[in-house]
């Protein structure tokens, strides 16, 4: 990156964070391999900081032995410096923070319907889209009515939970037969 800033994307479940570190890492690895712009090819590491100690992140001395031992993000930039990656220090970050409810839960099921087995027809597919369109509003606007909510679940959870149902299915196929719809603001029924 042209920049001297580093990154941080911040935000809760289900933003599209991921997606978004990966599809820039890509398109930036692309204009490495095209030669465009002087970008080198993408290096990631992840770290959960939450998981490890705050010497094992950084680096702790040892008080009995005297000794000094790197933690991961030392041990991750030595790698890097030996790489042929340049490395910049990074003297301002930009926070990126990326809402959920920006992206409305229809990406996250047209992924899930996406990944379906093939079992699972263009008719299925039609009848599931047309089921959630219908019942992820009418649940949605029945959350945020004044009601008393046990767990709090955000907006891309609440239709997780519609798909982990679907899941819940004994078998890999649906057996839906499908009926013509009564109306046009009703999705098809299931007999």
């Amino acid at each position: 990156m042209i920049v001297r800033h580093g990154f941080m994307i911040v935000g809760m479940p289900f933003g599209g964070k991921t997606s978004a570190y990966r599809v820039l890492a890509g398109a930036l690895a692309d204009i490495h391999e095209q030669g465009l712009m002087d970008e080198n090819k993408v290096q990631i590491t992840i770290i959960n900081p939450k998981s490890i100690t705050m010497g094992q992140l950084y680096g702790q001395f040892d008080p009995v032995s005297h000794e000094w031992s790197d933690g991961i993000l030392a041990v991750s930039y030595r790698a890097f410096a030996q790489s042929t990656v340049k490395l910049q220090i990074v003297s301002r970050c930009g926070m990126i923070y990326m809402e959920p409810g920006a992206l409305g839960w229809e990406p996250l099921f047209t992924s899930w319907l996406n990944e379906l087995p093939e079992s699972i027809t263009e008719e299925h597919k039609v009848l599931l889209t047309e089921l959630f369109e219908y019942f992820v509003v009418l649940t949605v606007l029945c959350i945020e009515q004044p009601t008393k909510v046990i767990l709090f679940l955000t907006q891309m959870e609440e239709p997780l939970r519609l798909i982990d149902l679907a899941y819940s299915f004994p078998t890999p196929t649906f057996n839906f037969k499908i009926q013509p719809a009564i109306h046009q603001n009703t999705p098809a029924l299931i007999r």
